[in-house]
């Protein structure tokens, strides 16, 4: 097994729990392509962004561990959880501003702010799982069977009338 691959000089060794500094410090790398991404709109365009352009630690990082507490394209206001990468505002500013050729201000903010995405993203679901248990049928079932849960719920394709054999068969198995 070849040893690991030494820091280029000048650059101190990294702790036991972090990754080395050549990997996380400097400009991020060039694009390929010169084309600009328009401005995001919404904090969530933003953070799909970050997705569209292959970083998904940053953006699973924006949706699970940062409340948006003000956005607006070019100025953002965060309160990252306890634990967040400290470098993720410098990061967060230096690709939206290559991506989208305008600057950014990304600030902290102690302000308590939305959810995070995933914590929305979770409130949506148990919201769909509860309307779910207030439909007669399924409210009928989840009494006569104690034990029962909505585990899943699934759409029927969208090109099929819910009175289909598909919606039977998904209702009775």
């Amino acid at each position: 097994m070849a040893a690991p691959e030494p820091p280029p000089a000048g650059l101190p060794p990294p702790g036991p729990d972090e990754p080395p500094a050549y990997v996380t410090e400097g400009p991020p790398p060039e694009d390929e392509d010169d084309g600009l991404s328009a401005m995001p709109e919404s904090f969530r365009a933003m953070v799909e962004l970050f997705h569209a352009h292959g970083e998904p630690v940053l953006s699973a990082q924006l949706a699970g561990s940062v409340h948006c507490v003000s956005y607006s394209p070019g100025r953002v206001d965060i309160r990252p959880k306890p634990g967040a990468d400290p470098r993720l505002t410098a990061q967060m500013a230096a690709h939206l501003g290559r991506w989208t050729g305008q600057p950014w201000d990304i600030r902290v903010s102690r302000d308590e702010g939305e959810p995070t995405l995933r914590e929305q993203a979770g409130q949506a679901r148990a919201e769909r799982f509860a309307r779910a248990a207030e439909h007669p049928v399924v409210s009928k079932v989840l009494e006569l069977f104690p034990g029962a849960a909505i585990e899943d719920i699934t759409a029927p394709p969208p090109d099929m009338p819910v009175t289909s054999s598909w919606a039977r068969r998904s209702c009775i198995s």
